[in-house]
């Protein structure tokens, strides 16, 4: 039996050598800052076929479990997660083998082995009762977050009631005489303001067009991708709009967890849902916006990545930007794209602050720059909401909302102008867009 573990065991790692070297080949990940992690994991699996005979089972299942311990918890499991776990794992079984070959014995005192048995007891055994209470509850607190932050059918968003399909406005399927637009976004499509004066709203409202609203809150461009796949199909709509936020789309892309990780653990969903809770009640509640010491966090972070960029994050988003423009043209949809700046780049008092606190004298138009060359370059159609955002500002009306980082009816109104100023829309002679103006007036 041992002799049939080791082979087969032997055949998975000649299979993973050249799995690994073909699959980053392809995906030129090899030149991308991973040539020294897979030349290791290739001397490592090379020592395992020349050392199998020396190497317990045991040692094979004890370092293939340290392995999946040890990614899950410090390293991007998004990423590369089985290859990664397959390479720790190869060291572990080679240290542990040293270990055992070695003369010193490790003696490791019996309370300590029985407190750590009792502690894994205990986890496996919480964890499997969360699963259950879960299964049969569906409790909110025990969801990962990608599931908690979604709008669900039949809720109160923005004064109006989110439709049966977990959209605000009119629902993906519904059929009208009226050419249809959709819009993708995260939360700056959904609005956090009444939803009459949200910039998508603004546009219905204001022309012959009907939008809808697949936008929903933490989306990035990965899952603007999906929802195209899901809802956007060949004659259903006129255009698609991608609204994206430059200020996090790219920064703070989120990669759903492999199955690996610890964050898709019921007792991490707990802990972390649990401290969120403490931490922003009152945002969570309506009650209040971000503390004002929480909001300078949260801008300083985003506006180090002007300064510190991660190529592989900007790799990831012109791969999907190319995907989409791809679906679109095999779907013969217009796509465009709508960019929204962060408050970093038009506030000079935030951006005093970002450089007092971080002490680098940050340029604030990078990542927006950037964005806006690289879908320029990809031949896209690309609409800037900036210059009527910094116009705005530049006048003393305030776009965005205190402490909160998204913006407000004005900063809608901006993006709403944006929009029309490129000529999209044939405008219905009723006024709207200066009612509009007066209602989303809010003076510094």
């Amino acid at each position: 039996m041992k002799k049939i573990i080791r082979f087969c065991y032997l055949l998975w790692v000649c299979f993973t050598i050249a799995y690994v070297w073909i699959h980053f080949t392809n995906n030129y990940l090899l030149l991308n800052g991973y040539l020294v992690t897979f030349i290791v994991f290739t001397a490592l699996s090379v020592l395992i076929i020349i050392f199998i005979k020396k190497i317990q089972v045991k040692t094979i299942i004890v370092s293939l479990l340290l392995g999946i311990i040890t990614v899950s918890i410090f390293f991007k499991t998004y990423t590369y997660p089985e290859l990664m776990i397959l390479s720790i794992g190869r060291f572990y079984m080679l240290l542990i083998s040293l270990i055992i070959l070695f003369p010193l014995r490790i003696r490791i005192p019996a309370i300590i082995k029985t407190i750590i048995t009792n502690i894994v007891i205990f986890i496996v055994l919480f964890e499997i009762i969360l699963h259950f209470i879960f299964l049969f509850t569906g409790i909110d607190i025990l969801k990962r977050k990608n599931e908690i932050v979604r709008i669900m059918p039949g809720q109160k968003m923005n004064n109006v009631i989110v439709n049966e399909h977990g959209y605000i406005g009119t629902p993906p399927n519904e059929r009208t005489d009226k050419s249809q637009w959709c819009f993708i976004g995260d939360s700056f499509g959904i609005g956090i303001v009444d939803y009459r004066f949200n910039f998508i709203k603004m546009i219905e409202d204001s022309s012959e067009k009907q939008t809808v609203n697949l936008s929903q809150p933490g989306f990035s461009p990965l899952d603007y991708y999906k929802q195209m796949i899901k809802y956007v199909h060949q004659g259903k709509y006129e255009k698609c709009f991608i609204v994206i936020f430059t200020g996090n789309d790219i920064s703070e892309w989120r990669f759903e967890e492999n199955n690996w990780s610890y964050k898709k653990s019921r007792i991490y969903c707990l802990i972390s849902n649990i401290v969120y809770s403490i931490r922003f009640r009152d945002f969570a509640n309506g009650e209040s916006d971000f503390t004002e010491t929480q909001f300078i966090d949260i801008e300083c972070r985003r506006a180090l990545f002007n300064e510190f960029p991660d190529e592989e994050l900007w790799n990831r988003f012109r791969k999907v930007i190319n995907e989409m423009n791809e679906y679109a043209r095999e779907m013969k949809i217009e796509l465009v794209y709508i960019l929204i700046p962060d408050e970093y780049t038009i506030n000079s008092d935030l951006q005093n602050e970002i450089n007092r606190k971080t002490g680098i004298n940050i340029d604030f138009m990078l990542i927006h720059n950037r964005v806006l060359r690289l879908l320029k370059s990809l031949n896209c159609i690309v609409i800037d909401s900036y210059p009527y955002i910094y116009e705005m500002n530049e006048q003393g009306i305030n776009p965005y909302k205190p402490f909160n980082t998204h913006i407000n009816r004005d900063g809608n109104y901006a993006v709403y102008r944006s929009v029309i100023m490129r000529n999209f829309l044939e405008l219905i002679d009723n006024g709207t867009a200066e009612k509009l103006n007066k209602n989303g007036t809010e003076k510094k």
